[in-house]
């Protein structure tokens, strides 16, 4: 039984107990039902530490906590690269990849130090979107609560809240004193929560031992880099607006067309650069200097990957999200959890594409490695547009936590495509602004809100948008209503000679006879041809008339169609009518769009004209038993 359950998780609870662990190493166990997260509360100096015992936080410094080491969680992943590591064999040791708020959770002895390390979502390399308190707080107790629940070891998580002087800037100061407070008391929805000082908490905290051979080849130039304590003057903290102002575009350059810097040499943009004064423009220049001459090409004032990455600092504490992300994208950021927020889609059936809208998509339908996820993002998104990289990236993730939180809000929808998402969110947001504002302008917490009020709006809440709005929205999102493939499976069988839609054919055969009703991929294979439609309002259109379609089909079973149906063919034919109808000299698609579905004059109405006068032109299967026929 020890050998095909080797860390005891299908041992009864007696059998647990008597085992006897060896602390030295990891010790697995099952989640008690009184699991309390321990947590220690890091000021970066000593003036924040101040500042925060006015309002009852007893908080500590890097500093105060010695001998024990506080690293950023990329030093543990050095660390993490020497184990298993062996020249001779070839062995390389761990990826290089981000450790999760689990393995932050543990205290770590290697060569003799004490290490507890923070969680990524602190570290300021990482994402941007740390950067917003709101974000932040919530990331914050969504890893609290994932530590609470997954823990498996056998001492207590110890969780490590870096407290920055930039979280008590602006507005947002109350949201983070609010989640400190609530720690401070005891919990939160369920999670015990213990406060305390890092060495009273150690005797009871779960301690990881890394053992490892360090090579030759590396020994010497091993050095590992822990927080230190922020030296600061004793003046109070600086708020968001006293801040310098972001400095916008000059108005006489804001409509230059950026494609003429191309046509420069470097010396030139080198010289044009330092005359620059806004955020934007010196970004663009560097990014440009950048691809042509690397990270590493020499400007008056620095390199050019560490000027474009002060500029990505700067903004990010003056809340200017659109040259944040302008900056993240040339960079090459990159969100440490796409991943797992795909393979979260993936696991509940969806595919995702990822792409801009209007262009070419990559469809992602089995789990990838980090590395190649963000390969795609930026080969399939960066050339049209410089910051739906990062805004794609944010927006996977939030699909991530949405699908598993609040899976209610994906039905009817098989294939995420996320810069459709984005085209919706940004065409729902002027429409509720009364504005053209790019939402790449909003905070990554503003973005979170757009995402969700687009997934759970419905035709109640849509009641003050146009038919033609409406059509945008659930085209954009790829919505279909219940048993819509069932439906079209049914359209098939009484279709000898297939469907053709968006230039794609569908033949009944061998479709008919290689899939059934609950087959995965005949649903696929109707979104693939519904993929190839480059306007979401006639995607939706689409939609509407194959359940047309299918419900005139149900409820004559003699009727079926003599030739190939075009969709596109039928929509045009549609269109006619609606024209002569409104005594049209043109064709206005988007006048059709915008009528209701339903009514003497609905798309409805004139789609069934045209589906009953095709079907009526074919064959009619007199074998059926009809109550009308006279024997």
């Amino acid at each position: 039984m020890d050998q095909l359950d080797p860390i005891g998780r299908y041992h009864s609870k007696a059998t647990v107990r008597k085992q006897k662990h060896n602390t030295r190493y990891s010790a697995f166990e099952g989640t008690p039902e009184d699991m309390t997260v321990q947590m220690v509360f890091i000021a970066e100096s000593k003036r924040l530490q101040a500042t925060l015992a006015t309002y009852g936080i007893v908080t500590q410094t890097p500093t105060q906590v010695e001998p024990i080491e506080i690293w950023p969680p990329s030093e543990l992943v050095k660390v993490y690269t020497l184990l298993g590591c062996n020249e001779k064999l070839g062995l390389t040791g761990r990826p290089l990849r981000p450790v999760g708020s689990l393995g932050t959770s543990k205290i770590y002895r290697f060569l003799g130090r004490t290490i507890l390390c923070y969680p990524l979502t602190f570290d300021r390399t990482d994402f941007y979107m740390s950067e917003d308190i709101s974000m932040l707080v919530d990331d914050i107790k969504s890893q609290v609560a994932i530590v609470r629940n997954s823990w498996k070891m056998s001492g207590r998580p110890t969780f490590c809240v870096l407290i920055r002087e930039d979280h008590f800037r602006g507005s947002h100061k109350p949201e983070m004193l609010d989640m400190l407070v609530m720690f401070k008391r005891g919990g939160y929805d369920g999670v015990r929560v213990r406060v305390d000082r890092l060495q009273t908490l150690l005797a009871s905290s779960f301690i990881e031992h890394l053992d490892c051979q360090v090579p030759l080849s590396i020994e010497s130039s091993l050095d590992f880099k822990p927080l230190q304590e922020l030296n600061v003057s004793q003046l109070p903290l600086k708020s968001e607006e006293t801040m310098e102002a972001p400095v916008e575009a000059e108005e006489e350059n804001q409509d230059w067309d950026t494609q003429e810097l191309d046509h420069k040499s470097t010396f030139e943009l080198d010289e044009e650069l330092e005359k620059k004064q806004s955020s934007y423009w010196q970004s663009t220049y560097l990014a440009l200097l950048m691809k042509r001459e690397g990270p590493n090409h020499m400007t008056r004032f620095g390199t050019v990957g560490s000027r474009l990455d002060t500029i990505y600092q700067k903004a990010g504490m003056q809340k200017d999200w659109y040259i944040v992300r302008l900056c993240a994208s040339h960079l090459r950021k990159v969100r440490d959890s796409l991943a797992p927020s795909i393979t979260s889609m993936l696991v509940r059936g969806k595919q995702v594409t990822i792409g801009v809208f209007g262009h070419d998509e990559a469809v992602i339908s089995k789990p990838l490695p980090p590395t190649e996820i963000a390969s795609i993002l930026y080969s399939k998104c960066l050339v049209n547009n410089v910051c739906e990289p990062v805004l794609q990236q944010e927006v996977i993730y939030l699909l991530g936590k949405l699908i598993t939180n609040k899976p209610h809000l994906f039905d009817g929808i098989l294939k995420i495509r996320v810069g459709w998402i984005v085209q919706a969110m940004q065409t729902e947001y002027a429409i509720v602004n009364g504005s053209s504002k790019n939402i790449y302008t909003l905070s990554p917490s503003q973005i979170k809100d757009e995402l969700h009020n687009i997934l759970s709006a419905n035709m109640l809440n849509l009641r003050n948008r146009t038919w033609l709005q409406r059509r945008k929205l659930n085209g954009a999102l790829n919505r279909t209503p219940p048993n819509f493939y069932d439906r079209v499976l049914d359209i098939l069988a009484r279709t000898p000679k297939g469907i053709t839609m968006a230039g794609s054919h569908l033949p009944q055969q061998p479709t008919l006879s290689d899939m059934t009703i609950t087959d995965l991929n005949f649903a696929l294979r109707i979104e693939e041809m519904l993929s190839r439609i480059k306007h979401p309002e006639y995607r939706q259109i689409i939609v509407e008339l194959l359940t047309v379609i299918s419900t005139i089909l149900k409820r004559n079973p003699e009727l079926e169609f003599s030739e190939k149906v075009d969709m596109d063919a039928i929509i045009n034919d549609a269109l006619n009518e609606f024209q002569k109808d409104q005594q049209a000299s043109e064709s206005k698609p988007e006048a059709f769009y915008n009528t209701p579905t339903l009514g003497v004059n609905g798309t409805t109405s004139y789609m069934s004209k045209v589906v009953v006068k095709v079907l009526l032109n074919g064959c009619i299967d007199s074998h059926q038993s009809d109550p009308c026929t006279v024997s």
